[in-house]
C-alpha cells in the first residue's frame, strides 16, 4: 500500500473522488492506490481474494468497491465478495447465477454493473410492481437513472423517446411487457424489434428467477399463471451472446434450478458463478448437504453431515474444512421448524400413495412384490413430515425411512421430484393466499375508516341535535320562570302589607336559628376539648 501523498494530486481527498473519475480510470496500479487508500481494510476484499482474477478483472472489481464507495455518500458501502464475483463475472461478458438469501444484497449485484456502465442500458425482469418500485429507489439512490415499464406506463411520446435513445440506464420491466399478449404488442416489445435499441443493452438481469417454474410453467393441466415467464428464453436469444445474464432468486430449490438454467440456456461449462450462499461462492454444491441461508459463515459455505448433524465450515472436498463448535453447532440457536405444516400433510401423502399405486401397476414383479415394498405406508407418514426447506437432496429420502442404496437407486429420486413439485405448487398457493389476505386487509381497512367516518358523523349529528333540544328545553325553562315571577309579583302588588313582610320575618328567625345552633356547636366542642386535655394531664 502506497501513502497518499503518492496519489495523482486530483485525488488526495474523498471529496475529489466521482463516480465519473472512476469509471474512466484504466491504470491497475492507480486503481489499486485509490482501493488501499480509501477502502476501510477491515471491510476490504482479502489480497487473496485477487489472486485469482487476471488485472482486467481486478481493475473491474476495484472500480466496482470505489464507485459504490462513492455513491452511497455518507454510508460509504463497501460490497461483499459476492457482490464483487458476480459484477467482475458480467462485466467480463459472461452468465451469472445468483442464488442468496432475501436481504443479503442480491441487489447490488445489479447495481454494480449499471454503476460501471453508462451509456449503456441494463433491462431487469421483476414480477411485481411494488417490487419495480422499489428498486427504481434503490437505482436511484446511487444515481443511476432507472424507470419501470409497466401498464401504468404512460403513452407519452417524449417519455418513449427518451426510453429508446437510451436516457434511462436501467428499465425495470414485467416480463409480459416484452412479448405478445392476447393480440396485443407492447411498446417495450416493440422496441426489442429495434436493432440500434437493443445494441445499447449490455445486461439482461432476471430477478426473482424462480418465477419462470412457478408462474410460467403449466403444473397438473393449469394453465400457468404468467406465461410470458416461460418466453424468457426467446429474449435471450434475440438479445445475443453479446448480452450478460444475471439469473437472481432467494428461492431456487435444486429443481427448479434445473428448470430455469435450461430454459435460459446457462451452460454449466460457460457459467461463470454459481452462488449458492449470501457470503460466498462455490462452483458446485457437493452430496453433503448445504444448510440454510441463516446459516452461511463468511469466507466458505458451511455444511452439514446429514448422518451425524456434525456441522463444518467448508465443502467435503475441502482440505482444510474445519468442525464447528458450541453455538456455531446450534446449541443456542433457537430451532427452526421441524416439520412440514399439518395442512398439507394428506394432500402429499395422497399424491405418493397415488405414485406407488401407479408405480406398482408398471412392475412386472407385482405379483410377487406389494406395494408396501415400493414405499409404505409408514414411510409416507415419515416422508410428508419433512421440512421443505431442508429437503435437499434425494438421498435424504432414502435416510429418512431407512432404505437401502438399492432402493435409493430405484426409487428415490422419483419421490424426491414428486415431494419438489409439489412444494413448488405450494409455494405458489401460499403466495397467492398471502396476496389474497392482503387484498382482504386492504378492504378491511378501508371499511374499517369509511365506518369510523360514519360512527364520527353520527356522533357529531346526535351532539348537535342534543345541544339543540337542551337550548331549547332552557329557553322554555326561562319563559316559564318569568312567567311565573311576574305572577308572583302580580300577586304582590294586589295583596295586603302582612303578606308581603312576611318573607322578611321568616328570613329573621332563620338566622336566629342558625346563630343560636352555632353557638351549641362551639360550646360543645370547647367542653370536648376541656374533657381530652384533663384526661391527657391525669395520664401524666
Amino acid at each position: 500500500m502506497e501513502p497518499t501523498h503518492m496519489l495523482p494530486e486530483t485525488f488526495n481527498e474523498m471529496s475529489e473522488l466521482t463516480v465519473s473519475h472512476i469509471i474512466g480510470l484504466d491504470d491497475v496500479e492507480e486503481v489499486r492506490r485509490l482501493y488501499s487508500t480509501f477502502i476501510p481494510s477491515e471491510a476490504a476484499a482479502k489480497e487473496e481474494f485477487w489472486k485469482e482474477y487476471s488485472q482486467k478483472e481486478e481493475l473491474t472489481g476495484k472500480k466496482a468497491s470505489l464507485a459504490i464507495f462513492v455513491a452511497s455518500g455518507t454510508r460509504r458501502i463497501v460490497p461483499r465478495e459476492f457482490q464483487l464475483r458476480a459484477t467482475t463475472a458480467l462485466c467480463s461478458g459472461k452468465d451469472a447465477l445468483i442464488d442468496v438469501g432475501t436481504g443479503y444484497g442480491k441487489t447490488f449485484c445489479m447495481i454494480l454493473p449499471a454503476l460501471l456502465s453508462p451509456g449503456k442500458i441494463s433491462l431487469v425482469v421483476s414480477p411485481l410492481k411494488k417490487l419495480q418500485e422499489m428498486q427504481v429507489l434503490e437505482f436511484q439512490a446511487y444515481g443511476i437513472s432507472a424507470l419501470a415499464i409497466n401498464e401504468d406506463t404512460p403513452n407519452d411520446p417524449k417519455l418513449w423517446e427518451a426510453i429508446a435513445s437510451g436516457q434511462f440506464s436501467v428499465l425495470i420491466v414485467q416480463a409480459k411487457q416484452l412479448f405478445v399478449d392476447k393480440g396485443h404488442f407492447p411498446r417495450v416489445a416493440r422496441l426489442l424489434g429495434n436493432q440500434k435499441f437493443i445494441k445499447q443493452i449490455i445486461f439482461l438481469m432476471i430477478d426473482e428467477a424462480h418465477c419462470i417454474y412457478t408462474m410460467g410453467t403449466s403444473l397438473y393441466g393449469l394453465p400457468a399463471f404468467r406465461p410470458a415467464w416461460n418466453y424468457l428464453a426467446e429474449l435471450r436469444a434475440k438479445l445475443g451472446s453479446k448480452v450478460a445474464v444475471a439469473v437472481l432468486s432467494g428461492t431456487l430449490p435444486t429443481h427448479i434450478k434445473s428448470i430455469v438454467k435450461q430454459r435460459l440456456q446457462l451452460d454449466n461449462d460457460n457459467l461463470s458463478l454459481k452462488f449458492t450462499g449470501p457470503w460466498c461462492c462455490n462452483s458446485t454444491v457437493h452430496a453433503e448437504n448445504p444448510l440454510d441461508y441463516s446459516f452461511y459463515l463468511p469466507g466458505k459455505l458451511l455444511y452439514l453431515d446429514t448422518v451425524t448433524g456434525v456441522k463444518y465450515q467448508g465443502a467435503l472436498t475441502d482440505p482444510d474444512r474445519q468442525v464447528l463448535k458450541g453455538e456455531a453447532q446450534g446449541e443456542k440457536r433457537s430451532a427452526p421448524q421441524k416439520n412440514r405444516k399439518v395442512a398439507w400433510r394428506a394432500s402429499l401423502a395422497s399424491r405418493l400413495a397415488k405414485w406407488r399405486h401407479n408405480t406398482w401397476n408398471q412392475d412386472r414383479l407385482r405379483a410377487v412384490r406389494p406395494q408396501y415394498f415400493l414405499l409404505s405406508n409408514k414411510a409416507i407418514d415419515a416422508l410428508v413430515k419433512i421440512n421443505p426447506s431442508s429437503l435437499v437432496n434425494y438421498q435424504q429420502i432414502t435416510l429418512a425411512i431407512g432404505e437401502t442404496k438399492d432402493w435409493e437407486r430405484k426409487w428415490a429420486k422419483e419421490i424426491f421430484d414428486i415431494i419438489r413439485q409439489f412444494d413448488a405448487e405450494v409455494g405458489v398457493l401460499e403466495e397467492q393466499d398471502k396476496l389474497e389476505e392482503m387484498e382482504r386487509r386492504k378492504r378491511q381497512k378501508e371499511e374499517d375508516k369509511q365506518a369510523k367516518e360514519e360512527s364520527i358523523q353520527r356522533a357529531f349529528q346526535q351532539a348537535s341535535d342534543s345541544h339543540h333540544h337542551q337550548a331549547q328545553a332552557l329557553l322554555i325553562s326561562r319563559e316559564e320562570a318569568m312567567r311565573r315571577l311576574q305572577q308572583l309579583k302580580d300577586t304582590a302588588g294586589n295583596s295586603d302589607s302582612a303578606f308581603q313582610f312576611r318573607p322578611v320575618e321568616k328570613k329573621i328567625n332563620m338566622t336566629n336559628a342558625f346563630e343560636t345552633d352555632t353557638l351549641r356547636r362551639q360550646q360543645e366542642a370547647e367542653r370536648k376539648a376541656w374533657g381530652a386535655l384533663a384526661r391527657m394531664k391525669g395520664r401524666k
